[in-house]
């Protein structure tokens, strides 16, 4: 029987290296035929306690094995879940055990070292190299060596190591593109860098941004007119109209929140324009969020801001409440604004989703979100809730926005107590914390409050005011 790992000629070094890279080809199709993607069926389970990656142990019996991982009762996991050396050091021992495999078809073969035995450790190797852990792929070379492989074969697992490292990353890759995001997009991480000032090119960005939206509500199945108004490009299901009237509010909008962060009215703060999309009930707002975003929607969800280094786009849910709707747009609109406020560097969650609530809250138009999330966090405070807690959720570590999605209303009272106060010193926060500075250092030095101070005096006042 002939090894599935094919065989050069002598040759000259330039030659040996050109000819390797076609014998990959070869290797993994002469491979995959034979044992490539062949399951190894153990004649007798291997009790095996294996150490997984995250430092879990796992004990049971190993029934089947292959180039991806192991089965049994154990379980199923790949190689991947385990640590590297672990991983190596079961394989290795599967590879000594008794396999499943047809007998020899000489008998005179039966006192060498199986062919099968000499193609798993090379697989070894490859599996090795693919990791980059070279000690490993030495440890199987060795033993390879010793059932017979010749030095082509053992060079030929570096080059098809690398090829499967590839294979490997590209593949993982293409996952993460298919896969629906779930997080929000404001827990994605950000440049901290300044956003450069406005430039002569904006009518080229907003003609990027048109080819942009253009081509993601094509993706969706669906065109719609575009309506420019001042500060966005609005595309609307529900009719150019509707777009126009959204554009007029948007402007007005955008100005009310520039002025509430200390920023002139008549400033131009997004890339190009900002993007809005308004869809047509939940299921066309599901598919836009899908095919143009990779986002994945929940039955609440009504509206979310995605951005792509400068650029900004809003999708919003078209609902029966029309406020609803508008309070859905605004929100994307103020957390766009924020993005693109000095830097993307995003302030804590409870602070940068409740500065977007309440400078929606204290827009006329949007003045019913202020019951809907004043109620809920009144009652937090009250029943002695811990702000703390609200204060330490994180976007990174998937916490925000807590139980009962607790963080939004907590956010909006909290920021609103600060700017009704000091609504200077409030300003020099955010542009410390977009500047760089970490948020509980620029509450003190820049706000000037400790966070323990600031809690309790907010306390206090909300045990009695709304």
């Amino acid at each position: 029987m002939q090894s599935v790992f094919p065989r050069c000629e002598a040759c000259s070094s330039a030659g040996r290296a050109a000819k390797l890279a076609v014998v990959v080809a070869v290797l993994f199709a002469a491979a995959a035929a034979v044992f490539g993607a062949d399951t190894v069926v153990l004649e007798k389970p291997q009790p095996t306690r294996a150490m997984l990656a995250d430092g879990r142990v796992v004990g049971g019996a190993i029934a089947r094995w292959d180039d991806d991982g192991f089965d049994g009762p154990i379980g199923r996991f790949a190689w991947a879940d385990l640590k590297p050396l672990e991983a190596y050091r079961i394989r290795r021992r599967l590879i000594d055990e008794r396999e499943a495999t047809p007998p020899p078809r000489d008998p005179s073969e039966s006192s060498q070292p199986s062919p099968t035995r000499r193609t798993r450790l090379l697989e070894l190797a490859t599996w090795a190299w693919s990791i980059d852990e070279p000690e490993l792929a030495a440890r199987a070379l060795r033993d390879a060596k010793a059932t017979g492989a010749g030095a082509d074969e053992l060079e030929l697992t570096k080059v098809a190591g690398a090829e499967k490292k590839t294979a490997r990353v590209e593949k993982a890759a293409s996952a993460a593109r298919e896969k629906l995001r779930s997080t929000s997009p404001e827990s994605d991480v950000f440049s901290p860098d300044l956003w450069p000032p406005p430039d002569a090119d904006r009518a080229a960005h907003v003609d990027v941004m048109r080819k942009d939206a253009t081509a993601k509500l094509a993706a969706a199945g669906r065109e719609c007119t575009a309506i420019e108004g001042k500060h966005a490009v609005v595309y609307s299901d529900l009719g150019a109209e509707d777009a126009s009237n959204r554009a007029v509010l948007i402007d007005e909008f955008v100005a009310s929140c520039l002025g509430k962060l200390g920023v002139g009215k008549e400033e131009l703060p997004f890339w190009g324009k900002l993007v809005v999309i308004v869809a047509d009930g939940d299921d066309r707002f599901r598919l836009i969020e899908a095919s143009g975003f990779r986002q994945k929607t929940s039955e609440t969800d009504a509206g979310f801001a995605h951005y792509d280094g400068p650029k900004a786009f809003v999708v919003a849910k078209g609902q029966a409440d029309v406020t609803s709707t508008t309070i859905a747009i605004f929100r994307g609109v103020a957390l766009a604004v924020l993005h693109r406020h000095v830097s993307a560097t995003r302030l804590p969650p409870w602070a940068n989703e409740g500065l977007a609530d309440w400078l929606v809250a204290s827009y006329p138009k949007g003045k019913q979100l202020d019951e809907l999330l004043r109620k809920p966090g009144l009652a937090f405070f009250r029943e002695g809730g811990s702000i703390e807690k609200v204060f330490d959720l994180t976007y990174e570590a998937g916490s925000w926005p807590g139980p009962r999605n607790v963080g939004r209303p907590v956010g909006f009272l909290m920021v609103g107590y600060m700017i009704e106060r000091e609504p200077q010193r409030f300003q020099r926060f955010l542009g410390a914390v977009k500047r760089g500075k970490p948020w509980r250092e620029a509450l003190e030095s820049d706000f000037g409050a400790k966070p323990n101070l600031l809690l309790d005096a907010a306390r206090r006042y909300y045990r009695t005011n709304d």
